[in-house]
């Protein structure tokens, strides 16, 4: 098993199936086998008749909890399709508060196979536009380019991350030439 998402899909509190004993006994339970546990959060619950997912803290709450719990990995919300509708602001709490950096989804599988990929020949354009080659790009699924003030790489955040080999930066880069830019390439298992 390379991870596992239990649908947590009850409040906090629930007299048969409460969040919070659920969630602290997943994370229990696996972590002594190295699984990743992901939360699964029912979002489309949220602004429903039941009285629990009227409180728009109820789910940016189980996010909080979820996230202090050092035996989980993360959160998984079902269903996408669910944040096309009046979801009590948590669209807002999800941008603001939770997923504010771009990042990278967590490796999922458990292996120690390897592949040697590197960007290569990377150029900048005139038009603060970079272009590069990697050469097995058929094994990457993506590219994440970072960026840090240069002697500092402990503060590297991700730009973006991209499908392509080429990525024009934003115009605040032309006055920041004092920062460096990395540019990893990550394949389907999510190994950078």
């Amino acid at each position: 098993i390379d991870y596992v998402v239990p649908q947590i899909y009850w409040e906090a509190g629930n007299k048969a199936a409460d969040f919070d004993e659920l969630h602290n006994w997943w994370g229990k339970t696996f972590a002594p086998y190295g699984i990743k546990v992901f939360v699964g959060h029912a979002i489309y619950k949220i602004n429903d008749a039941t009285t629990p997912w009227k409180n728009p803290a109820e789910m940016p709450s189980q996010i909080e909890k979820v996230r202090n719990n050092e035996n989980i990995l993360g959160s998984v919300f079902f269903s996408y399709r669910q944040l096309n509708r009046d979801l009590l602001g948590l669209e807002e709490q999800l941008k603001s508060n939770f997923y504010v950096q771009k990042t990278l989804a967590p490796q999922l599988i458990n292996t120690t196979k390897t592949y040697d990929l590197k960007v290569e020949k990377i150029r900048r354009r005139r038009d603060n536009m970079l272009v590069w080659e990697c050469e097995k790009a058929d094994t990457v699924r993506f590219y994440a380019i970072y960026e840090y003030p240069k002697g500092n790489p402990h503060s590297e955040r991700i730009l973006d991350i991209v499908s392509t080999t080429y990525y024009h930066l934003p115009k605040s880069h032309h006055k920041r030439s004092k920062h460096i830019i990395r540019i990893a390439p990550v394949d389907r298992f999510g190994r950078e």
